[in-house]
């Protein structure tokens, strides 16, 4: 433990040695990971919406990296969710491509919102699904907001392979009951991919008795070589006989 304060405070130090600004400082403590040096950033007026060329925010940042306590000051001190990086994506999209579960139920909870859509047009929801990650897609429809139904997510759930997460768009989207017809379909479809997988999975079962010596190539190619060389020796006994016939 003691080692650990030692190698936190020397990456402190070494922070505020090489970094002139806040802000300097504060995109350094992220990238170190180091949650003192970027509280110490803070304190000294470092711009809690800091973006880089790219309008990848540094709430954005600690989200990849998974920095759940440096994503927790950050909020606190008035992070804002709604910033869009050059491809749209925000906070929440972000945290849910990328599996963070624990921030995902933090920027939720301060009203993220999950419809929001990026260039592509896709959410946070259809994110998680395509990158097949069901229990980030279930903390997003559990939260309680209401999603649209529409085909970029079917697309998705069936991208997921997973039945529970179509049956949840089901009773969690808000879709008219001629999309019911749809959502069979694509339950069908599911069921039976998931039942090929299934079958592909099983060990081949050993042939019994006689069977498993026939079935091996030797014995698949024997008659086929018998045949043949019958041909060939008829063929010759022919050119045999009619060599002794002009001889004679």
């Amino acid at each position: 433990m003691k080692v650990l304060l030692g190698m936190l405070l020397v990456t402190s130090v070494i922070v505020s040695a090489y970094c002139e600004s806040p802000d300097e400082k504060l995109i350094a403590s992220i990238k170190a990971s180091n949650q003192n040096a970027l509280k110490q950033a803070l304190a000294e007026g470092a711009n809690v919406n800091l973006a880089d060329a790219n309008g990848t925010t540094v709430l954005m940042l600690a989200i990849t990296f998974g920095q759940t306590e440096n994503v927790k000051t950050l909020l606190e001190k008035g992070a804002d969710i709604s910033m869009e990086d050059i491809r749209g994506n925000n906070a929440l999209f972000i945290a849910s491509m990328n599996h963070r579960n624990e921030i995902v139920k933090m920027l939720l909870l301060k009203g993220a919102d999950i419809n929001a859509k990026n260039k592509q047009g896709q959410t946070c929801l259809t994110a998680a699904l395509n990158k097949r990650l069901p229990d980030t897609a279930k903390i997003i429809m559990e939260s309680g907001a209401p999603f649209a139904f529409n085909s970029a997510l079917l697309n998705a759930a069936l991208r997921c392979r997973n039945e529970e997460m179509l049956l949840m768009i089901r009773k969690k989207s808000v879709h008219e009951p001629k999309d019911e017809k749809t959502i069979d379909k694509l339950l069908e479809r599911i069921r039976e991919n998931n039942r090929k997988r299934e079958a592909l999975k099983k060990p081949v079962q050993p042939e019994k008795g006689y069977a498993k010596y026939f079935s091996k190539p030797l014995f698949t190619a024997l008659p086929l070589f018998i045949i043949a060389l019958s041909c060939i020796s008829i063929i010759v006994i022919k050119k045999m006989v009619l060599k002794n016939k002009k001889k004679t």
